[in-house]
């Protein structure tokens, strides 16, 4: 995982191991239970976006932090090859193919007229009741997301409380963060030309967004 830039789960798995050395993610890693930041959950997708070929994600000529110093927080390694392209392109495909996707919202909020875009939603649950035995007896939603890529651009959207606090019973990758990837999204290719995105290009990004 750590050649597609996620990093995360490797850095908390060695974290745990010390406390507990049997300490694994198991088999439920494999369908999300692994807690993976936004960031680096951008920067896989766009490995897939990129035919397997890992390039870092490019910056907005630095971020700011609370005391003023310019940040870049992205990987400053060269690209390099980190999926077979055949196996990146097969899951290109499935997430770019509307006939994949339910008749109705779902395939109209997942698809955008006359861009050729993937897109995948998320959903992570809580637990909010545990029985004497400790076994889960309630859940509720606390993440949820959308992610996805046209022919310029790699977005994620990502809509939680700060604290991991439940979000309404009702909540998901669909209904909450799929409209917001959707608008921008949408938007966003035909305004983006390209290249580095300084302050003064990032502003004309917005107005044509609004």
């Amino acid at each position: 995982m750590d050649a597609v830039g996620m990093t995360t789960p490797r850095r908390v798995r060695d974290e745990e191991q010390k406390e507990r050395p049997d300490f694994t993610y198991g088999w439920p890693m494999a369908i999300g239970s692994v807690e993976v930041p936004l960031l680096e959950m951008v920067q896989m997708y766009g490995v897939i976006a990129n035919h397997g070929v890992f390039e870092p994600l490019t910056y907005f000529c630095g971020l700011a932090d609370q005391h003023g110093a310019i940040t870049t927080p992205f990987f400053d390694i060269p690209p390099s090859q980190v999926i077979e392209e055949q196996a990146a392109d097969g899951v290109d495909s499935i997430l770019r193919d509307p006939e994949s996707k339910p008749e109705g919202f779902w395939r109209k909020i997942l698809t955008i007229p006359g861009v050729d875009v993937a897109a995948k939603t998320g959903t992570s649950n809580l637990c909010l009741e545990r029985d004497v035995y400790g076994r889960c007896v309630r859940y509720g939603v606390n993440n949820v997301w959308t992610m996805g890529y046209g022919p310029k651009l790699v977005v994620g959207v990502w809509v939680g409380n700060a604290d991991a606090s439940a979000m309404d019973d009702l909540a998901d990758g669909l209904t909450v963060a799929a409209p917001i990837w959707h608008k921008f999204l949408e938007r966003a290719e035909s305004a983006y030309q390209g290249g580095e995105v300084c302050t003064e290009d990032l502003t004309k990004l917005e107005k044509n967004i609004e």
